[in-house]
């Protein structure tokens, strides 16, 4: 479906990009990874055929120059952003890129930028009626009043970055110590702003879309199963449902922001009330692409389609009731009887196994990484990166247990 055509990927040093190079591999599409940094675990994919490394100043023009350099045949040639850096750069220098290579249906800058702030898309969601958890922003002039139970929100509280993804930085408070201690180790790292809203229990919904003109094409619901040790990340364990209340907030947010291309919406459900909140947009492709696709709906693919001007006759739809397990989420699958057979009708496919099989030098670089940092040795790589600097700031531990912030 995708033979001879060459995809390039900006930006490509994250896991995303590894997931969405094996929703597309088998297709006979080739990979162009381009980065800034060494250390990744695509580069070593069956699919790269080509790494380069970019080293020049991290600015508009010269990534725009490293990508129009690359000697590609450019009638099937597919620029393809997969981070939320590389959504924004392709966006904002499509006038460009578009001379050089096919690109894919993407939301402008602007709504890119505030889809992908926890606390913008909280406003606009408020504004427009949207059902959305009652939240306040945080920062050093109201955290005190916070703390000491002056404003509205009782304890337990959850805070998050409002910029961060896949869940990094999140923190359940259970008492204003807490809270003041949480606020003074941030300090010490660099000032953030942080929202903050009831902790309530239930569980986690989303909606990945494929849009056009602010309209839905193409979508797949699924619901949260279970998670491993860590309860602020992607889920280990998810069901497709039909999901109809988080689809129609889905429709009505897409047509606000007039989306274009792909988005992945987050909700939380209340289990005493079975209310569906909106929580967040990822404007970028998500960790669950390669589960919507085992599910039915290959997003990566329809991206690539529309790039090269070939709309489906008919647009996928999810295989309901469809379930997906990833690897390390096995045990904990094998103790749940209700979704036990659905990983027996098609083991591999459920835990996405036959990708690895057909890839497995990845899998092989992560775990050595992995013993590396286990036995304090790091590995040639992260040597070779180490004179870049530390990343400013630290990440926070994740808590335990269940949240509803899956990412």
């Amino acid at each position: 479906m995708l033979e001879g055509v060459t995809i390039i990927i900006p930006l490509a040093e994250q896991g995303l990009t590894l997931r969405v190079m094996r929703c597309l591999g088998s297709l006979g599409a080739r990979f162009i990874l381009v980065s800034n940094q060494l250390e990744s675990a695509a580069r070593r994919s069956r699919y790269c055929q080509r790494f380069i490394h970019f080293q020049g100043e991290q600015s508009d023009d010269a990534w725009v120059n490293c990508l129009t350099e690359i000697e590609v045949n450019c009638e099937s040639a597919i620029v393809l952003p997969v981070t939320t850096a590389a959504f924004q750069l392709v966006s904002r220098n499509r006038s460009a890129l578009s001379t050089c290579f096919h690109l894919p249906p993407l939301a402008e800058e602007s709504a890119l930028k505030l889809a992908s702030d926890k606390w913008k898309l909280y406003e606009l969601a408020s504004r427009s009626g949207l059902p959305v958890i009652p939240s306040l922003a945080m920062n050093a002039s109201n955290v005190a009043s916070i703390a000491d139970g002056l404003d509205e929100f009782p304890f337990p509280l959850l805070i998050k970055p409002t910029g961060r993804e896949h869940g990094r930085g999140f923190r359940k408070c259970d008492s204003a110590e807490a809270l003041r201690s949480f606020y003074q180790e941030t300090v010490k790292n660099g000032l953030e702003d942080f929202l903050i809203q009831p902790y309530l229990d239930g569980y986690d919904v989303s909606v990945s879309a494929f849009c056009s003109e602010g309209r839905i094409e193409a979508s797949a619901t699924w619901e949260a199963q279970f998670y491993g040790n860590e309860g602020y990340t992607i889920p280990q364990g998810i069901r497709f449902e039909p999901g109809r209340e988080s689809l129609r907030i889905a429709s009505s947010l897409v047509a606000l922001l007039d989306w274009e291309g792909v988005c992945d919406i987050d909700f939380f459900v209340d289990r005493r009330t079975g209310q569906t909140f909106l929580l967040e947009v990822n404007a970028r492709f998500w960790a669950n692409v390669l589960a919507c696709s085992v599910a039915g709906v290959n997003f990566p693919l329809l991206m690539c389609l529309a790039s090269l001007g070939r709309a489906p006759q008919r647009w996928p739809t999810q295989v309901d009731g469809a379930f997906f397990c990833y690897p390390r989420g096995i045990p904990r699958l094998l103790s749940s009887r209700g979704n036990l057979w659905r990983f027996a009708k098609h083991p591999l496919r459920a835990t996405g196994s036959d990708q690895i099989l057909r890839d497995p030098i990845p899998e092989f670089y992560k775990a050595r990484r992995r013993l590396c940092r286990i036995f304090s040795r790091p590995s040639l790589d992260q040597t070779r990166t180490a004179t870049a600097g530390k990343r400013a700031g630290s990440e926070w531990h994740h808590a335990t247990g269940s949240s509803h912030i899956p990412r």
